[in-house]
């Protein structure tokens, strides 16, 4: 057994350990795999193979699926830590509102202050903005100094493009270790579509499991075999 300077102990199952929290945790096997190649490259220098874990995570359907929820969250955590609060309220604008691209010039400081994004020739023809979000949005265009006109632009006041949004937030996604694949607009807006069409049919299932419920305790109380009494 070896340790380390700040007197952390390493055994042989600490990398197998390691491994199975950061899973837990939501980090992609593929990111796992890399951290845990790095460790196995600081054992070998140390002269410890011993320790090193060589079997790699496998990925499986939900490593090929887009944006998770525990993703998302970190995107926005490690914004917050980081002080990034352009990148922050682009992540939610995606993800709270689920705007796209060429959406997001029509969320104004005037669209702010009236709560409601004006969409145009959509399938939504406005979007309304929740309370607490108006207020991040509001806070965020006082401190810029914007009091007309979109409310994330380049610094000649333009409005931001795909590239430049997508690269933004692929910054953002290293730092908070979700893969570049992910870090971009359209993943975090699929997130928004997914969660709300889940949501949806878990409400239809409950609406069918009571339909089914009280039907079933009208067949009890008034079916053709149902006892008098019951009536």
């Amino acid at each position: 057994m070896i340790f380390s300077p700040i007197k952390k102990e390493i055994a042989d199952d600490t990398l197998s350990q390691w491994q199975e929290s950061l899973r837990q945790y939501g980090y992609s096997a593929k990111m796992i795999n890399g951290f845990v190649a790095t460790a196995n490259f600081y054992l070998a220098y140390i002269g410890h193979r011993e320790y090193q874990l060589l079997d790699p995570l496998l990925s499986n359907d939900e490593e090929r699926q887009g944006l998770t929820r525990s993703e998302y969250l970190r995107l926005l955590k490690s914004a917050r830590e980081k002080g990034k609060e352009k990148e922050y309220l682009q992540v939610k604008s995606f993800g709270v509102l689920g705007l796209t691209t060429r959406e997001l010039p029509n969320m104004t400081v005037d669209a702010i202050t009236n709560g409601r994004i004006p969409l145009g020739e959509t399938d939504r023809s406005e979007v309304e903005i929740p309370a607490w979000l108006q207020i991040e949005l509001s806070n965020f265009a006082d401190r810029n100094g914007y009091q007309t006109g979109p409310l994330f632009r380049n610094r000649n006041g333009d409005d931001l493009n795909r590239t430049t949004l997508t690269r933004l937030i692929r910054r953002l996604s290293k730092d908070a270790y979700v893969s570049e694949d992910k870090g971009n607009p359209q993943c975090i807006r699929q997130l928004y579509q997914s969660t709300g069409a889940k949501m949806a049919d878990d409400i239809t299932d409950q609406v069918d499991r009571t339909l089914e419920q009280l039907m079933e305790q009208e067949q009890f109380e008034i079916g053709w075999n149902a006892p008098f009494e019951a009536i």
